[in-house]
């Protein structure tokens, strides 16, 4: 179905607004990622941020999570017009975000000593967290070429955008994915990477942040110890720390997280698009 919208404007004469042909789905499971060809990539934007550019010319994106409203690819240009002002032309391609019911998230049990620890001192919390967005908001250069690896092989104990319910009655979407492990199961770097957070917070517990360039950034929680430091860099394979059960938790697991630009990606989906290119 083709968009075409004309309406007059203070500095060109016309604005047309037109479907972009991507070949993308209308709808998108929550976090999934794609990649688009240079050709159809050129000037793009999702939620006011550009594709991040391959080594081979192709552009990657992640749908992300939290959106609940259709989210846009868009890009636009200007077309010169000899008689008039110049035309500006808008094109437009809508993704709709298809998540479960989050009024049918499970309950999460956490005893009371657990709730109560996680629920004091909110202004750190906040603290924290705006640690973490500011962190998230850093490109740091190109992304890396190099192909990725879970960073622990065990069963999914909750999967990716799952819907939860806490004991305060707030809602949300599973982050990331929750994997088995027991207290000191050695976690890996899935790839390449720069260290840019390692340390002890409320809702986490000790949690390591990866950067991969591109916007790209990797997480782990919840972890018993830490053997990386802020500022080194990691090859594909080393030792990160160790599971464990710090934070808000009841048993010991990792929760891993993979970001783009701030949007969480579906943890495996994103391995699976990724080594397809690199």
């Amino acid at each position: 179905m083709a968009l075409l919208v004309t309406y007059p404007c203070r500095d060109v004469a016309n604005v047309f607004t037109r479907e972009l042909s991507l070949g993308l789905p209308d709808t998108t499971p929550p976090g999934y990622s794609y990649v688009l060809s240079k050709e159809e990539s050129k000037d793009l934007r999702i939620k006011g941020n550009p594709l991040t550019v391959l080594e081979n010319g192709k552009a990657f994106f992640t749908a992300g999570l939290y959106s609940n409203s259709p989210i846009w690819l868009t890009r636009q240009w200007f077309k010169a017009n000899p008689i008039s002002h110049p035309v500006h032309i808008w094109e437009l391609q809508r993704l709709e975000i298809e998540r479960e019911d989050l009024s049918k998230g499970n309950k999460l049990k956490l005893s009371k000593k657990t709730w109560e620890k996680v629920s004091a001192d909110q202004e750190l919390r906040k603290q924290q967290r705006k640690k973490i967005r500011q962190l998230l908001k850093v490109d740091n250069g190109p992304p890396q070429k190099h192909c990725w690896a879970p960073p622990l092989t065990s069963k999914i104990v909750s999967k990716f955008a799952s819907p939860r319910h806490l004991p305060n009655g707030k809602s949300y979407f599973h982050s990331g994915v929750d994997l088995r492990g027991w207290t000191g199961t050695p976690i890996k770097s899935p790839a390449k990477g720069k260290v840019v957070l390692a340390e002890h917070m409320i809702v986490p517990g000790n949690n390591i942040m990866l950067s991969h360039g591109g916007g790209i950034y990797s997480r782990y929680m919840h972890l018993n110890k830490m053997k990386v430091n802020v500022g080194d860099e990691v090859e594909r394979g080393q030792i990160l720390g160790t599971t464990g059960s710090t934070g808000r938790v009841e048993g010991p697991h990792l929760h891993w997280e993979v970001l783009w630009k701030s949007q969480h990606a579906d943890p495996h989906q994103f391995i699976s698009v990724w080594n397809q290119e690199c």
